[in-house]
């Protein structure tokens, strides 16, 4: 289904960016579809193939990458957009809104989309990302990327509409083939893009428009969800809007009910009833008790008589970083071992009748001691007297009452305070 060419001016100044070989894909499969007022672009580090009519090719940072692209590194992807990060800024100026692609498994949507989307914003244009998170088939590398990727581009974009292929997919049967996979994710895209245009280029009775998109989404930094969806016959208006409620890219975290703002544009061939408006807008209120609701109604003569809704359910981001980092993920460092315990010589134990007065073992049997006095204590003392006795470092633990012992004398025998811990007046150490 391609839209039409309807007759509108350039004002909206919607510009679509592939950033990216997934990226790139995307724009030359929109290229096939008549939208009337946009233009397509394709920034990649790798050699371009032949280009499609209508895209403008913009190849970057080839002083890096030397034509072969970012081989899956992110930190590669950024130094090649900040080689040439003029060219970057010539690539988006003079756009109201950009609408960036990317899939963020890769070194150079993930590297350098997030400083497109900064140059664009820079530029004073309202940055959408449209942009595809990896397979679960796919190795963990790309996954690790695409969070990386995903938290610096929110931070850079304004709002941030995340498709994952892996959602993706189980909308199809589990033995289609991975060609048609990928293609209904771009299909999926695709929809999303046209959805987007209806509300910015078509015309209607009540169009959203880039002033009031812009006054919604500016500055929210937050990882949203959109969805597109069709009904026809009498009950078209029903069938789309249940449609809605249970497609898969509006559950959880990102559904309506649970944004700050959601846009919703309304789109037939100008059949549009009365009825549909008033029911559908009592819909998506109930639907969106928390959120800025607007609803908007559109016309577009290649819908020949179905209704088609697009939703975008928008968040602040929860945790926004204020100035993001790519780069490649670092090798886990080996946590050092546990500390040990220092043997140290400990001083001698304290005799009575041949008994240690610490632990109330007898001494005379085993042969160390012979006789109690101070013979034992000078024998200990020779033994370490070249060793360095380690300092003991004492915790800062406040002083508390002895109670009823507050004015008793303490206890010494053989010139030690037998109410000292056993562990300091032995010396040991407790690292």
């Amino acid at each position: 289904m391609n839209p039409p060419a309807v007759a509108t001016s350039d004002a909206t100044g919607l510009l679509c960016v592939g950033v990216g070989r997934a990226g790139n894909n995307l724009i030359h499969a929109l290229a096939g579809r008549a939208l009337t007022g946009t233009r397509l672009k394709s920034l990649g580090t790798a050699e371009f193939p032949e280009p499609a009519a209508g895209v403008e090719l913009v190849p970057f940072g080839h002083e890096i990458t030397r034509g072969f692209g970012c081989g899956g590194d992110l930190a590669h992807g950024r130094q090649a957009a900040e080689r040439d990060l003029g060219v970057l800024r010539d690539a988006v100026r003079g756009a109201k809104v950009v609408v960036l692609l990317a899939g963020l498994g890769g070194g150079t949507g993930g590297g350098a989309g997030p400083l497109v989307a900064r140059a664009a914003s820079e530029a004073g244009a309202l940055v959408i990302a449209l942009v595809t998170t990896p397979f679960s088939f796919e190795a963990p590398l790309r996954h690790t990327n695409a969070k990386a990727a995903l938290q610096a581009l929110r931070a850079a974009a304004d709002v941030v509409l995340c498709l994952s292929n892996t959602a993706a997919s189980r909308m199809l049967d589990e033995k289609t083939r991975l060609p048609e996979v990928m293609a209904n994710s771009n299909a999926i895209i695709g929809e999303a893009l046209c959805g987007l245009w209806r509300m910015l280029n078509c015309p209607g009775l009540v169009p959203i428009g880039v002033g009031t998109m812009e006054r919604m989404l500016r500055g929210l930094h937050g990882e949203s969800s959109f969805a597109t969806v069709e009904g026809r016959g009498d009950n078209r208006a029903r069938e789309a809007f249940e449609l809605l409620q249970r497609h898969a890219f509006l559950q959880g975290d990102c559904s309506p009910g649970e944004a700050e703002a959601v846009l919703v544009n309304i789109a037939t061939n100008g059949d549009l009833r009365f009825d549909e408006l008033e029911w559908l807008q009592r819909q998506f209120q109930g639907w969106c008790e928390r959120a800025r609701l607007v609803v908007g109604a559109t016309d577009d003569p290649a819908l020949n008589g179905r209704l088609s809704l697009t939703a975008v359910a928008a968040r602040t981001g929860i945790a926004p970083v204020v100035s993001p980092v790519v780069a490649a993920v670092a090798a886990p460092v080996a946590a050092e071992p546990a500390p040990r315990y220092e043997v140290t010589t400990p001083a001698a134990p304290v005799i009575l009748d041949g008994l240690d007065l610490d632990t109330g073992a007898p001494l005379r049997a085993t042969g160390l001691f012979k006789a109690s006095g101070d013979a034992p204590r000078k024998a200990a003392s020779a033994k370490a007297a070249g060793k360095r006795k380690p300092e003991q470092q004492n915790f800062n633990f406040d002083l508390v009452s002895k109670g009823r012992f507050e004015h008793t004398e303490s206890t010494f025998y053989q010139g030690q305070n037998l109410d000292e811990p056993t562990f300091l007046r032995r010396g040991i150490t407790l690292n």
